[in-house]
């Protein structure tokens, strides 16, 4: 699983990569957010599914934030097993969008996420079937 693809990054590599790092901002930001109470702007709207502390919505996108780190490092030195890292998370992001605000509450960071499976499958499939 430590083993390198062959090549350089494609223009679908530095998609991917953008696609990750925009995520890592996202829950970074969101961490942040729940961490830190700022007057005018306050805590993030978690809907009203769940009654959940910003504490622990902190620690949450504070990890996954990290894990998006991962993703991308893995992603930037081509490891194998980074499609299928980053496809995880990004099916993960969807659902719990869908979870904490219902179903068909589509948001930015479910497009994203999307965008990112999409590019992921291309990208594998590519692999596996060099031109």
């Amino acid at each position: 699983m430590t083993t390198p693809t062959h090549g350089r990054l494609t223009v679908l590599d530095w998609f991917l990569l953008l696609v990750c790092a925009e995520k890592i901002v996202q829950h970074g930001v969101l961490a942040l957010l729940f961490a830190v109470f700022i007057s005018g702007i306050g805590h993030p709207d978690l809907g009203e599914r769940f009654a959940v502390s910003s504490d622990i919505m902190a620690g949450l996108n504070g990890l996954y934030a990290a894990l998006f780190v991962l993703a991308f490092a893995l992603l930037l030195r081509r490891r194998r097993g980074r499609l299928v890292v980053l496809s995880l998370l990004a099916g993960a992001d969807i659902v719990l969008e869908f979870v904490f605000h219902g179903p068909g509450f589509i948001t930015v960071s479910v497009i994203v996420s999307a965008l990112g499976l999409v590019l992921a499958a291309i990208a594998g499939r590519r692999e596996r079937h060099p031109a």
